[in-house]
């Protein structure tokens, strides 16, 4: 349901512009449909949970600094259960794609790799690929390698090799059960 619909665009420019003190150089609620598709294509484990505004970000700051920093960072408008944020007021250049990913790609046993006809080293340099890839290539990934079906299945994982695996790998492939492609093109994000 567009709740816009009903109101003029240009009431639509006045609310968004109060609220979030940006101006919006296209239709506001374009913005709210890509992310709402994002939310409902991407599993949230696998997104930041905070990103950065432009005058927070300096390229030459380690990302581990910017964990520290969670403070001045704002929730990731692209993870579900999050508020909406304009993603103009985002910093582009930092990742949107955690680095969990990798870690769970990290505990795919070796045995399940085999047994699907993929390389392990082929599969965390997918997972690494992805963590410094734009939201826009998420389609890319999830067609080559994330919408397989072994990567669902908690069994193909070392779940006990840590204490916090087991928990990690069920949260993960449950949510990566119910990822999907993205409908619309996010852009630049």
């Amino acid at each position: 349901m567009n709740v816009t619909k009903n109101i003029p665009l240009d009431i639509v420019y006045i609310i968004f512009k109060y609220a979030y003190d940006y101006d919006f150089t296209s239709d506001p609620m374009k913005d709210v449909n890509v992310q709402k598709n994002i939310q409902e294509s991407i599993p949230s484990c696998f997104l930041m949970a905070t990103l950065p505004k432009p005058e927070f970000f300096v390229r030459s700051l380690d990302y581990q600094i910017y964990h520290e920093l969670g403070c001045i960072m704002v929730p990731s408008p692209f993870r579900k259960g999050n508020p909406y944020y304009p993603s103009g007021r985002l910093e582009r250049l930092f990742p949107k794609f955690s680095p969990a990913i990798s870690t769970f790609v990290g505990l795919l046993s070796g045995y399940a790799c085999t047994k699907n006809h993929t390389y392990k080293a082929c599969a965390v340099r997918k997972a690494e690929q992805l963590c410094h890839a734009t939201l826009g290539q998420w389609n890319d990934f999830y067609r080559d390698f994330f919408s397989k079906d072994f990567l669902t299945d908690p069994v193909n994982f070392y779940r006990f090799a840590y204490p916090w695996s087991g928990p990690l790998i069920t949260k993960m492939c449950a949510q990566l059960a119910e990822a999907q492609f993205l409908l619309c093109s996010p852009g630049r994000l």
